[in-house]
């Protein structure tokens, strides 16, 4: 839609079956990040050519729904989980947002035994353990999992935990 003429206009899409849920913000005032459950993958889009290039998942994980952004680390951390109703997650991977290509898949501890707590959050991603009651803290300036956080009264007063998380001001 041309906000200014209040026109549409149809432009290609690199996908043969799209079916995109989730996408980031325009990172850099020009290009946003689009998850395609449709096969594609990624879908860098740039909103000033309206023009698009697949990032292809290259990892046996299944395709991840969506990710964030972390400035700090200028990469989108894609969140991996099980499909079906399952809620089991599976592990994180990183998307390069300068480089278009993802450079590494950290799979998703089933338990924090050795694991170290968390020590800095603005470098901390926090997940949702859904069916658990526990917040997975996932450090990725170290790339390394961190001790789980209980949630109260997880059990008594609920019983699953969606996200995004949000804990000492971070999601």
């Amino acid at each position: 839609l041309n906000r200014t003429s209040k026109k549409f206009t149809e432009v290609a899409y690199p996908s043969e079956k799209p079916n995109v849920w989730y996408g980031t913000e325009a990172i850099d005032g020009r290009h946003i990040f689009l998850f395609d459950r449709g096969g594609a993958g990624v879908i860098k889009w740039d909103t000033q050519s309206d023009s698009g290039k697949v990032i292809h998942w290259p990892y046996k994980a299944p395709f991840p729904g969506g990710g964030s952004y972390e400035p700090k680390d200028k990469a989108i951390w894609c969140k991996a989980w099980q499909a079906g109703g399952q809620y089991g997650p599976l592990g994180v991977a990183r998307l390069d947002v300068d480089k278009s290509e993802f450079t590494g898949f950290h799979d998703f501890p089933k338990e924090d035994d050795g694991l170290k707590p968390y020590t800095d959050p603005t470098s901390t991603l926090f997940l949702p353990y859904t069916l658990k009651g526990r917040i997975v803290p996932f450090d990725f300036k170290e790339n390394c999992w961190c001790k789980f956080l209980d949630m109260p009264q997880y059990g008594k007063l609920f019983g699953f935990m969606g996200g995004p998380v949000q804990h000492k001001g971070r999601y």
